[in-house]
């Protein structure tokens, strides 16, 4: 899973999110606070990587550092 793979960085932190309650997942869909923004893993991945969303990506990094 974690051999080879471009997106474990991002993949870590969803994860990371999710374990401390930042992210909320449900069944294929992550939630950030009340907002819907993706459907799949891959999506949240493509999300969080695409550059207009760095900065939602920084906050979760640095909420993810606080708790």
């Amino acid at each position: 899973k974690w051999v080879n793979n471009k997106s474990k960085d991002t993949e870590f932190i969803l994860e990371d999110a999710i374990a401390k309650g930042i992210i909320r997942k449900s069944k294929t869909q992550y939630y950030y606070g009340t907002e819907l923004f993706a459907d799949s893993l891959q999506d949240a991945i493509a999300y969080l990587d695409s550059k207009k969303n760095q900065d939602l990506k920084l906050s979760i990094i640095n909420q993810i550092e606080n708790k």
